[in-house]
């Protein structure tokens, strides 16, 4: 009997530290906020208990930025297998015909060679490229239009080739390298600044002098079209390609490309937004709807993401879209369930280290705390939702977003540090 007493007086005081620490943090959140005059929201969930530990205004809704390929990586991880599909295909007769997938893989310059490539570099019959039904548009709504030549806002295409953008090196014996050299005649002068500037309407870069030093990279997206996918399949593969419009018709059959877990770390390590958009278009394939990012959302809402805290505003992939709107703690709830449908080891590899790896490299450097996180930026806006091991051994699932804030970017990184020392510290 005394020892049930006492089992459940170590529950009070356990339960009464926890309020406690709750309210401590509580308090930080709010003193911060009022402080520094912007939007702030957190979530933080025992990923063993499923406990909310932190709900500040965590039913407030946020612009995500690329926290929004959270969702994309889980509506991904739920129906597309361990291989991207690269591209469909029949023989008939003496041809083989194929038609895109949106696979984002093929010569993607940060991306192995894919088994889509060999397949028609090696293939004996005469190739014929179906450009397919153009459901969808180049950029995704609320994208900002003067990002046309930023190398994170790269076009959507049926059939991506080097990731849609042009590559160009500065090199110590030339003034530029281009890679692929397909691009060498579309350089020209009478640029005014240095760097390298794409012509908004047409795929003409200039230059001014010696752009870019020895080794420094650039890459600029190209503007897409059925006429420059096939010049590029022509030049990258060394064969002819015929090209005819529409969709391939009767029974096809599938080549996929590269393992799921290498494109996800690309997107999720680097914030590959073109990754993002075309892992929507896997999911699409997948579930045999038309190439369009945003009817693949609207599927995924409906089949994986049902029972949600809050409606989800989620309008593309990446989070290039400023007409996405996400809750802290839906954020938390989609980590969560990463974490009960998959094996916990495989979902932490996918997310970037802080300290060590990708975007949050240089966030939390030399702390002790151990975090696994996507983070998310525009101008005025930081968040990092993801996986933190508190100082107790704990794993908790935490969304922090800040939104609306006057000031440098640098500024929210170190709020959201500050956050996350007292959340570690507390629990």
């Amino acid at each position: 009997m005394k020892l049930l007493q006492f089992a459940a007086l170590l529950s009070v005081i356990y339960l009464m530290a926890g309020c406690s620490a709750q309210k401590q943090v509580n308090r930080k959140l709010g003193e911060m906020e009022l402080r520094n005059k912007y939007h702030l929201g957190v979530s933080v969930v025992d990923s063993e208990s499923g406990k909310k530990l932190i709900g500040w205004q965590d039913a407030r809704y946020f612009n995500p930025a690329s926290n929004t390929k959270i969702y994309t990586l889980y509506a991904a991880m739920r129906v597309v297998g361990d291989s991207l599909p690269g591209l469909q295909y029949r023989i008939a007769g003496d041809s083989l015909l194929f038609q895109g997938t949106g696979d984002p893989s093929f010569l993607h310059p940060e991306l192995p060679v894919s088994n889509a490539y060999f397949f028609l570099k090696n293939a004996p019959q005469r190739l014929v490229y179906y450009t397919g039904e153009g459901s969808d548009t180049r950029f995704g709504p609320g994208w900002a239009w003067d990002d046309y030549s930023g190398y994170y806002q790269a076009e959507k295409s049926v059939f991506p080739i080097y990731g849609n953008v042009a590559r160009f090196t500065g090199d110590s014996s030339s003034v530029l390298r281009a890679d692929p050299p397909f691009w060498y005649p579309s350089l020209v002068g009478g640029a005014e600044k240095p760097g390298i500037e794409r012509e908004e309407f047409t795929n003409t870069f200039h230059f001014k002098g010696r752009p870019l030093p020895p080794g420094l990279r650039q890459d600029i997206p190209v503007i897409t079209s059925d006429r420059l996918t096939v010049s590029l399949l022509n030049a990258s593969l060394g064969k002819e390609v015929e090209s005819r419009p529409g969709v391939l018709s009767g029974e096809v059959r599938v080549v996929n490309s590269i393992p799921v877990d290498t494109a996800f770390k690309l997107m999720m390590y680097e914030s590959d937004n073109l990754l993002a958009e075309h892992l929507m278009y896997a999911y699409a394939v997948k579930n045999n709807l038309r190439l369009h990012v945003g009817e693949a959302i609207r599927h995924a809402i409906e089949h994986h993401l049902r029972q949600m805290p809050d409606s989800l505003v989620w309008r593309d992939g990446s989070g290039l879209s400023r007409y996405n709107l996400f809750t802290p703690r839906s954020t938390t709830e989609v980590l969560s369930r990463m974490l009960r449908e998959f094996p916990e080891n495989r979902v932490l590899s996918l997310f970037p280290q802080t300290g060590k790896q990708g975007t949050v490299k240089h966030f939390l450097r030399n702390r002790p705390l151990r975090i696994y996180a996507k983070s998310g930026s525009f101008s005025n806006n930081y968040n990092l939702s993801g996986y933190l091991y508190s100082k107790k051994g704990k794993l908790l699932v935490f969304s922090v977003m800040n939104n609306n804030y006057a000031g440098p970017i640098r500024d929210l990184q170190r709020l959201t540090e500050a956050i996350l020392e007292e959340i570690y510290e507390a629990f």
